[in-house]
């Protein structure tokens, strides 16, 4: 019961905190804004009956007009006009509201033996993460997308193949991308569990094959063989969904959908430094926290640590030297923050790559609870999706961020109010600078600030 009271009455600040934001957001800015228009109008098409138009400047699939359309079926008993900016904008802070329930309870899964108290603390701080908070109240598809990215992993924890295959079809339908956080999500729990089944039948004795990485490589393979009838049962749902992909992408050519001219496959590897510096950035008021345990394990293999820390020194100055994509948009559209982090911070390349080691190396440790294994699937999937994307959009980087913040450990409430406090901070000064501080555009329209 107490598990469940902290949980509501965090779920409920949370709700009249995104209505209040919701109403100032519409009234200061009650017209579809920067990339709305394209979904307003064709989720419009949608709930006018008009299946058959199709916006080329459109590149996902229509998961969001879709579920816009069938949720205005049964809010126009009360709204004359169920898809108004205004009300789809409503859609996105409902979701927003689901996506904390889901949060939750896809942390009690994860963490058991937590408080009730922590584990809501960390899925409001998860909540409130400025880039999830402030598009709850524009019409893009990124809280819908993570929504139903987290309710797959749930049900697939929970072992409902159905509900599972529902919810990443609709992931998938809201981003093409996420159909690889659907297979790594059912790869790494098969992870987990051939480690908790190695952890029991331990006895002090094992073989040098049955140690460190290699020991985790070996467990895994063992655990496959031994559960493989139960196993491609529970794989179903994720190996459907996979091939159905393939067909897709197959028939279509490639996985966007509409304007391909801006966002053609590359080789942008320095987004792997940008993601490290965004979530290290995000996490730390807990890695300050965990400052001593961070010293701690540095004390026991000074060596390896600082090996590790060369290694990822020339890796990130190789990657943003040599494998850095200047997207025409990054460079051009004062609108957006990071025009102005590569302006003046993030265009320094080189100089930059101790500090991107140090936060992946920051990352390596917040995240030490997790095997070698599953470390290297989350690097490995996280690349896979980052990688092919030519533009830097701190968006992108909200799925990998959520995978690794709700597998760290729950923090003490004051490690948890520090993070909240943070973004809370930055939140208040995102919104303010989007309502009340807009400014005249090259082409004389009003624009405004967002990431």
């Amino acid at each position: 019961m107490a598990r469940s009271s902290s949980a509501f009455a965090a779920g409920a600040a949370h709700l009249v905190l995104s209505v209040c934001v919701w109403t100032v957001v519409n009234k200061a800015v009650p017209y579809a804004y920067m990339d709305e228009p394209f979904h307003v109008n064709q989720t419009q098409l949608f709930c006018g009956g008009n299946y058959s138009h199709w916006d080329d400047k459109i590149t996902t699939l229509p998961g969001l007009y879709v579920l816009s359309h069938g949720v205005s079926a049964f809010t126009q008993v009360v709204a004359p006009s169920p898809c108004s900016v205004e009300l789809l904008r409503l859609n996105n802070v409902v979701l927003g509201v689901l996506l904390f329930a889901v949060t939750v309870a896809v942390l009690r899964q994860l963490h058991p033996s937590a408080s009730g108290r922590s584990l809501a603390l960390h899925a409001l701080s998860l909540s409130t993460l400025p880039l999830l908070f402030f598009f709850q109240f524009l019409f893009y598809t990124d809280v819908g997308s993570l929504f139903f990215t987290l309710l797959f992993y749930l049900c697939y924890l929970k072992k409902q193949g159905v509900a599972a295959f529902l919810g990443g079809s609709m992931a998938v339908l809201f981003r093409q991308t996420n159909i690889m956080w659907v297979v790594y999500f059912a790869l790494a729990n098969t992870v987990d569990e051939a480690e908790a089944a190695k952890d029991r039948r331990e006895d002090g004795s094992s073989k040098w094959y049955e140690k460190g990485i290699v020991g985790e490589v070996y467990a895994f393979f063992a655990y496959v063989w031994k559960a493989r009838y139960s196993l491609l049962l529970r794989l179903l749902p994720p190996s459907l969904l996979a091939a159905g992909f393939v067909i897709f992408v197959k028939w279509n050519g490639g996985i966007v959908v509409g304007d391909r001219s801006n966002h053609q496959p590359v080789f942008h590897l320095a987004q792997v430094a940008y993601f490290c510096l965004f979530s290290a950035a995000l996490l730390s008021p807990l890695l300050l926290c965990r400052i001593r345990s961070a010293m701690s394990s540095f004390a026991q293999r000074p060596a390896g640590w600082i090996v590790l820390g060369a290694i990822l020194v020339a890796f990130f100055a190789l990657a943003v030297q040599y494998f850095t994509i200047e997207h025409p948009f990054l460079l051009s559209d004062n609108r957006h923050y990071t025009f102005y982090l590569w302006k003046r911070f993030l265009s320094k390349k080189v100089v930059l790559s101790p500090v991107y080691a140090a936060a992946a190396v920051a990352l390596l440790l917040v995240s030490d609870n997790k095997s070698v294994l599953w470390r290297i699937g989350f690097f490995l999937t996280t690349s896979a999706t980052l990688v092919p994307t030519p533009l830097l959009e701190p968006r992108y980087f909200l799925p990998p961020f959520a995978v690794l913040f709700l597998h760290l450990s729950p923090s003490r409430s004051l490690s948890s109010f520090f993070v909240i406090s943070m973004y809370a901070i930055i939140n208040v000064a995102c919104i303010y600078m989007f309502v009340a501080r807009p400014f005249t555009w090259v082409d004389g329209s009003e624009a405004r600030f967002l990431f």
